[in-house]
């Protein structure tokens, strides 16, 4: 294929995509938010924050009760709540990775380890 001569129009249209994937790269970069771990080896009860909203894991031998008193969060993959309108029943892992959604449709990873 024989070269082209480059264009005013072409460049300003490589510029234009250049800076759109530069300003995307560094949007993603800074409002990147990384998983929450949460330490609660040899404890019960562990009580934790999320966005300003406490939550309280109690782990029995099989079950995991995980409460809040705050409104409009839910935990993906999971519908059932155990009776109560923010507590739900999940079966127990020594490592389980959380994802809650708040009422802003925001969803951050939280990882609990009670080994």
């Amino acid at each position: 294929m024989a070269a082209q001569k480059l264009t005013k129009g072409r460049f300003v249209q490589i510029i234009i995509m250049l800076t759109l994937l530069i300003v995307a790269f560094f949007w993603r970069t800074f409002t990147y938010q990384g998983d929450i771990n949460i330490d609660c080896t040899g404890q019960k009860t562990c009580s934790f924050k999320v966005n300003g909203a406490t939550f309280e894991a109690t782990k029995t031998d099989e079950m995991l009760l995980l409460e809040t008193q705050a409104t409009g969060w839910r935990i993906q993959e999971i519908d059932k709540q155990d009776g109560k309108q923010h507590a739900w029943q999940i079966p127990f892992n020594p490592k389980l990775t959380l994802l809650l959604t708040n009422s802003q449709q925001q969803t951050i990873s939280v990882v609990l380890s009670f080994e």
